[in-house]
């Protein structure tokens, strides 16, 4: 399965490309998207065939959770 991880703002970068890296290191086939808008960003993963999106953002940190998304 191919994963993209997106963040929504710059402020949740960091924590978007932590996780990138972490389940890299758990051998899953990851994508971090992290230029433009959202709507261009799963345009993005819609194109490349990612099964698995994982979005991080201000609603997601303040809630402690990230969103997953079904291609």
């Amino acid at each position: 399965k191919k994963i993209a991880v997106i963040n929504i703002g710059e402020d949740y970068f960091q924590q978007a490309f932590q996780l990138a890296n972490f389940l890299r290191t758990q051998n899953f086939n990851v994508e971090f998207f992290y230029e433009s808008n959202l709507g261009k960003k799963m345009k993005k993963a819609d194109k490349l065939g990612i099964d698995i999106t994982i979005i991080f953002g201000e609603e997601e940190a303040k809630k402690n959770y990230y969103k997953l998304k079904l291609m």
